[in-house]
């Protein structure tokens, strides 16, 4: 087999990147639905002005020349503030209640999931075995869930896509200050 070594990351034609593409909003129980990867870097998403801290996205589509081809898509719930059994337990009731969909223009659903998919069918209860017992584990709401997709999500240059999050029931307002960051990953091709 003949080797070529004019392919690689960065060949003479295109370069291919392990990428991810991430959003990150606030929990607001006042919007149960919120669409994400429609803003980009300097617009004003949910009273604030994104930033490359909140977002990579820079363009309202995939880039001329460029394709994105997504493997997985992880979820990040970060909260703000140490939570007491009560706020874990709305964070768990967001996660049960809460759909995935991932979208683009002019189609149907590319994929439609239950948060359970990144969570699992979530039920914490923690019982301080003394008084003041604090457990770090539990007692702050920090989840990450990934999803390897059995079929790549393949984006061709000019693609517009959202992920739309939807709760079926109110958050509750104490979430409000925690985040959520949808990250799509997988690997983005363009040309040189």
């Amino acid at each position: 087999m003949a080797i070529k070594f004019d392919d690689g990351t960065y060949g003479p034609g295109a370069e291919i990147l392990d990428w991810t593409e991430y959003f990150t909003m606030q929990m607001d129980d006042a919007n149960p639905r919120k669409i994400l990867f429609k803003n980009i870097v300097g617009d004003t998403y949910q009273g604030r002005t994104l930033t490359e801290a909140d977002t990579n996205v820079i363009q309202k589509n995939v880039s001329s020349g460029h394709k994105l081809t997504i493997h997985a898509i992880k979820i990040k719930y970060l909260a703000t503030e140490i939570r007491n059994d009560e706020e874990r337990q709305f964070i768990l009731d967001f996660f049960r209640n809460t759909t995935v969909k991932f979208t683009v223009a002019g189609k149907d659903n590319l994929g439609v999931w239950s948060m359970t998919e990144w969570f699992g069918p979530l039920q914490i209860l923690h019982v301080p075995t003394t008084a003041g017992d604090n457990v770090p584990f539990a007692s702050v709401g920090n989840y990450q869930g990934i999803k390897p997709l059995n079929i790549p999500i393949i984006l061709a240059e000019l693609t517009t896509y959202d992920v739309t999050l939807e709760s079926l029931i109110p958050t509750n307002a104490a979430l409000n200050n925690d985040f959520v960051r949808v990250e799509l990953c997988g690997e983005l091709n363009r040309k040189a």
